[in-house]
């Protein structure tokens, strides 16, 4: 069945639905609810005549109806099961994450316009193809998914790379479900284009890459440690100068512990690290600059200079040796 064909049996069923509501139904309410022009109304209305529906136009109120006592047969139920069905229709047309249902052969059945936006395709022509002979679909390894999750039954997400040109490629984020309905097997497509997210993420990494490497290089020892106090990484010149790795102080407590471990000289650290903490937060500055004497692992003492810069959520130190004196 073509897309145009689908498309007017679709606009047939609801003109008999809203003149089954036996409300006054004028020319322009329904070009406008069914978003297209008053002559194609005109055409659907002598359609619908000669098919042996009774629709007659009232010249007094200039809206059309149906003849006194005709009513479209319909379950009890009917015109509650009716309006549902046309609210789903609206829910799935109007959301902004991509719905896609596709039979177990592959051919797609039903589509929204976001699901199209997301797959830069017009959603006719999505509705048109079988996502077996879609080649971007066969590279991202959403193919072999969907074959999976029929053949098991069972519910995935998955994230995946998806080209939609030679040139470019985007970022879906989608969860796979089939489904059973009169014996014939589905599989739903619920996709978010999360392109901008990962993109971002990609930045992100290949900064703090770079970071890292500078870092790395610097000749000074760095610890950089979160808000919690958990040490998240120590540069190589840190653990060549002081010999203290990451698995020997995971913490910031116990980095206090290795370093300093005379109880009193460490609660004098830990006191004087507070004050100067509180006034650079106070003023603004973020900038703690002290000196210390603090132990190696190997047992020795080096009186060293700490810089440290405190962020939202981390805070970074770098140790500088002082010289020694002659």
């Amino acid at each position: 069945m073509s897309n145009n064909l689908s498309n007017k049996l679709d606009a047939l069923v609801k003109i008999v639905n809203l003149l089954d509501m036996r409300k006054p139904l004028t020319a322009a309410t329904m070009a406008e609810t069914l978003g297209v022009g008053e002559r194609t109304i005109y055409r659907y209305l002598r359609t619908l005549q000669e098919a042996g529906y009774p629709i007659y136009f009232d010249k007094q109120q200039r809206s059309y109806h149906f003849a006194e006592g005709f009513q479209l047969k319909r379950p009890e139920f009917g015109p509650q099961l009716y309006d549902l069905f046309e609210l789903k229709r609206c829910v799935i047309n109007s959301s902004s994450v991509g719905i896609a249902v596709f039979r177990r052969s592959g051919q797609c059945i039903l589509a929204n316009d976001a699901m199209g936006q997301i797959l830069r395709v017009p959603r006719e022509q999505l509705l048109s193809q079988n996502f077996n002979t879609l080649d971007s679909l066969k590279c991202s390894g959403l193919l072999e998914v969907a074959e999976n999750i029929l053949h098991s039954g069972t519910e995935q997400h998955r994230e995946l790379c998806v080209p939609v040109t030679t040139d470019r490629e985007i970022w879906i984020a989608c969860t796979l479900t089939p489904f059973e309905s009169r014996g014939a097997h589905y599989l739903l497509l619920v996709a978010y284009d999360i392109t901008q997210l990962k993109q971002a993420q990609q930045h992100l990494q290949d900064n703090d890459s770079v970071t890292w490497k500078i870092m790395e290089l610097l000749p000074v020892g760095i610890i950089w440690s979160d808000k919690s106090g958990q040490v998240e990484h120590f540069n190589g010149h840190f653990c060549e100068r002081y010999g203290w790795t990451r698995e020997d102080i995971p913490t910031f407590r116990l980095w206090l512990h290795h370093a300093y471990p005379d109880p009193v000289y460490r609660e004098s650290i830990s006191r004087r690290w507070k004050l100067l903490r509180d006034k650079a937060l106070q003023d603004g500055s973020r900038t703690i600059l002290m000196e210390a004497t603090i132990t190696c692992k190997d047992g020795t003492k080096r009186p060293v200079t700490i810089t440290t810069r405190l962020a939202d959520d981390q805070a970074l130190a770098v140790f500088t040796d002082q010289p020694s004196e002659y």
